[in-house]
């Protein structure tokens, strides 16, 4: 039984994160899938494999670090902060359902970028991964109206100001 839930997540994960079936997808059409190049000695080799969710993550905050890197000393919103294991909204998160929910935010504020908590002194956790929005405000108030005019809820959305030196002390304000 274990062996089918596991073929069944390898096999159809794709179909969920990219909505076309396996068999049309190809390691250039995605950065998710890698294949085996062609004349690969098995053919088990050839058929595509999902990167995990945490070597994703990895990359994409990877990927924003030099945006991310550029708001040091600015008031950002910050949208998330979960590692694996948070529980939030009835949700308990794993790596997977990180990426879902960053990639969700993502969509809906293309300004957002996601960070390692342990690239910066300024938070009190060194292994969440973050989700904050990069345009840059001079005060926590002007990053919580942002916040505000968005309509989130007020746990939901914080002004974090990214600090390279120091602690997580003054450097956040929840609304």
């Amino acid at each position: 039984m274990a062996v089918l839930v596991v073929v069944a997540v390898v096999v159809l994960r794709p179909v969920v994160l990219f909505g076309e079936p396996v068999a049309q997808a190809s390691a250039s059409a995605s950065p998710f899938l890698t294949t085996a190049p062609a004349g690969a000695a098995s053919p088990a080799a050839s058929v595509p494999t999902v990167v995990p969710a945490t070597d994703r993550l990895t990359d994409l905050a990877a990927l924003d670090r030099p945006v991310v890197q550029g708001l040091t000393g600015w008031w950002v919103p910050q949208l998330s902060s979960k590692r694996p294991g948070t529980v939030d909204g009835g949700v308990t998160y794993d790596a997977d359902r990180i990426l879902d929910h960053y990639e969700g935010l993502a969509a809906r504020y293309p300004g957002a970028a996601l960070l390692w908590s342990g690239d910066w002194p300024a938070f009190k956790g060194d292994d969440y991964w973050v989700v904050v929005v990069t345009q840059p405000f001079s005060t926590a108030v002007e990053a919580n109206s942002w916040c505000d005019a968005q309509g989130f809820a007020p746990d939901d959305c914080l002004a974090k100001k990214l600090s390279r030196s120091g602690g997580p002390q003054g450097t956040t304000v929840p609304r």
